[in-house]
């Protein structure tokens, strides 16, 4: 079958999807590559080719009937290992700084099988999407006109729960930033399972608290109370409830400590300011403010203190 019409069958099952870049690895079966850029019709495009792949742009381009571009990106090297093939895909978003890394996506198709364990790995530490190309086969030979654009699982649907129990593991020892940083990205990443959102709140109000930031604090355990709680939660439902109610109570003490303080400290000033008004032998007294972040017990307050 003429690759025109392989081409064009595949773009019928494309359909108007597109893609801003694509990174794709050398091969000696150029139709592929050619196939994903005639199709999705990238902006950008970065090959990863190894020394006996170098010309693997010419072929792509002339079964295209073009020339190479000249802003497609070529980067040689031995992909021996995971750690090459990392530093090479890592050099190429670097160069694509401007674009967001869901913008990206790294084709599997091709390549050697440690070129494609790496890519695959790599894509999923970076966060890059990822396609394949899937065809039927006769006598171990791809059947022109058979390629189907496949978007593979993301590995967090599958691995997600390994993210979940480091998440964990940070939650239970007071790591409560990272905690919701892995839940946040579980939630995006693994739509399905709403649960993480909800872990992802529970961090983040932890975490707000701790730093004293009751008002936002307060907000949160809001947001998350108001919601249908998933199992795990839902037993501890008492808990967070008084726990809310509690950082509540807690800022409606310190936002009226802090009124009552402003106010003591004004009423001073003026004491000060009337002093040195009456008296032509005035000598000024070193105030000194002191100020206590334990605001968690209720003999701690901010005190002026004269020495």
């Amino acid at each position: 079958m003429d690759f025109s019409i392989q081409l064009q069958q595949f773009r019928e099952r494309v359909g108007n999807r597109q893609a801003v870049a694509l990174i794709l690895a050398g091969s000696r079966q150029e139709d592929t590559a050619a196939l994903l850029i005639g199709a999705l019709q990238p902006k950008r495009v970065a090959f990863l080719l190894t020394p006996e792949t170098h010309d693997f742009l010419e072929k792509v381009a002339a079964k295209l009937d073009r020339e190479p571009d000249p802003t497609w990106i070529k980067r040689i090297a031995h992909y021996t290992d995971v750690n090459q093939v990392y530093r090479e895909l890592r050099a190429v978003i670097e160069e694509w700084c401007d674009l967001d890394r869901d913008q990206i996506l790294v084709d599997l198709t091709a390549g050697t099988k440690p070129m494609t364990v790496g890519l695959a790995k790599a894509a999923y530490v970076l966060g890059l999407g990822t396609i394949y190309i899937e065809s039927d086969y006769e006598q171990n030979q791809v059947v022109p006109g058979s390629q189907r654009l496949i978007d593979p699982s993301d590995p967090y649907e599958v691995f997600g729960d390994l993210e979940a129990a480091q998440a964990r593991r940070l939650f239970n020892a007071h790591d409560y930033v990272n905690s919701e940083r892995i839940y946040r990205d579980l939630a995006q990443r693994v739509k399905e399972n709403k649960g993480y959102e909800q872990l992802a709140l529970l961090a983040r109000a932890y975490a707000q608290w701790d730093t004293f930031g009751l008002a936002a604090a307060a907000e949160t355990m809001a947001q998350l109370l108001a919601q249908s709680l998933i199992t795990e939660l839902r037993v501890q439902q008492r808990l967070l409830e008084a726990q809310r109610d509690a950082i509540s109570r807690l800022l409606r003490t310190t936002q009226a400590m802090r009124y009552s303080n402003l106010i003591r400290t004004c009423l001073l000033w003026l004491m000060l300011m009337r002093s040195y008004r009456s008296s032509a032998h005035f000598t000024p007294m070193h105030c000194v403010v002191k100020h206590n972040d334990d605001m968690t017990r209720p003999h701690c307050y901010t005190t002026v203190v004269w020495n």
